[in-house]
């Protein structure tokens, strides 16, 4: 079915497979990646092949005749062959397509929102019929919001005799509190003329699930009341349509765990315990770390800093004057976990050298795998 023409670029390979020969299944994936912009095999496989070998199979042929293009899942740890498939300029040329493709710089956000369409997609038994009956993408759905409203998705879905309408908004917790706040502001106009819609918040830990709750109980409006919801992803894969999603307005907002009271003269007469002089050093490092630290405070109580800038400091010295014991006296006495690491011994790659995700590990392993707090 497909001839193998050598490995030219992926801008500049060629077809070597008929398109319109394609099976219905892969027509389909093709036809989804067009929507979609990538997936995984697993993915594709909940959603199409429904066995992740036979994805893994047609995908791979696929790939050689040209008809899509590959890169490595941004999610996937070091050491596995995780793949994220997209299509390829061509098959978009065959296919007529001119509108430009997302930037790779959000693949891991498009295999995100991929991955709730998939928690939510799967039926609760082999017999069940799929509980999302549609399926908008973004650039699908652009037009169909009000004005400053863009989900990553809206979904329609049905469980048993209950339907409902979700627009899907995958937070990756890099957005501040404004952003936000307007987010919801858009949608709370626009959200309560269409009954049977609403707002799901997918986020990645319940620390953000709780800021996120915080904020829509300080500044949502009252007409998201009973109309927002916010789950995390990892309880999503777990339990489908059956996640606990809990309000995100109009309901008391969580306590935050996060407490800090010291005053920069504090923080210096604890450094003074365990290092003679450096009286400099430990001056500006109470400052900045106080500074950090309100800040953070008042950013989880949904108030804005628009003056704010961060202290990044940097401590130059010989070797054995404590630099690194100052840093470490300081984490331990905010209790975070601590990680030194020799930028010349990383790459961007990873394959001289060790990676980021390396140093990832090492300060989940001293957070006791306490994800929470080594974030």
């Amino acid at each position: 079915m497909s001839q193998h023409r050598g490995q030219p670029t992926a801008g500049s390979r060629t077809l070597g497979v008929d398109l319109d020969a394609l099976s219905i299944a892969d027509k389909a994936a093709l036809r989804l990646l067009v929507r979609a912009d990538a997936a995984t095999a697993s993915q594709l496989a909940r959603l199409i092949y429904r066995r992740e070998r036979t994805a893994q199979d047609r995908l791979l042929t696929l790939w050689r005749s040209g008809a899509l293009e590959r890169s490595t899942d941004p999610r996937s740890g070091p050491g596995t062959a995780a793949y994220a498939y997209r299509t390829s300029q061509s098959t978009r040329a065959h296919l007529g397509i001119r509108e430009p493709r997302a930037s790779s710089l959000y693949l891991r956000h498009t295999l995100d929102i991929v991955e709730a369409v998939c928690a939510l997609a799967v039926p609760d038994d082999a017999d069940s019929s799929r509980p999302v009956h549609a399926w908008l993408t973004e650039r699908m759905s652009a037009d169909l919001p009000g004005p400053g409203i863009r989900p990553d998705s809206v979904l329609a879905v049905q469980a048993g005799e209950r339907s409902a309408v979700l627009c899907l908004e995958m937070d990756e917790g890099t957005q501040h509190a404004p952003v936000i706040r307007a987010r919801l502001a858009a949608y709370g106009r626009w959200l309560p003329a269409r009954a049977g819609w609403h707002l799901l918040f997918v986020v990645q830990s319940e620390q953000r699930a709780r800021w996120l709750r915080r904020l829509g109980s300080w500044h949502g409006p009252a007409s998201l009341e009973g109309r927002s919801w916010v789950v995390r992803l990892d309880e999503l894969r777990f339990a489908g349509l059956d996640a606990l999603a809990v309000p995100i307005v109009g309901a008391e907002p969580p306590p935050s765990d996060f407490k800090f009271d010291f005053k920069p003269r504090d923080v210096k007469a604890y450094l003074d315990r365990f290092v003679i002089r450096q009286d400099e050093a430990k001056k500006v490092l109470s400052v900045a770390l106080c500074d950090h630290y309100h800040h953070v405070q008042l950013a989880l109580k949904g108030k804005d800093q628009p003056n704010y800038a961060k202290q990044n400091v940097i401590l130059l010295g010989p070797t054995g004057v404590g630099k690194t014991y100052l840093i470490r006296r300081m984490a331990d006495l905010i209790d975070v976990p601590f990680v030194k690491a020799d930028a010349t011994k990383f790459s961007e790659t990873g394959y001289v050298g060790g990676d980021v995700e390396d140093l990832v590990r090492d300060l989940l392993r001293r957070a006791n795998g306490d994800v929470t707090r080594a974030q």
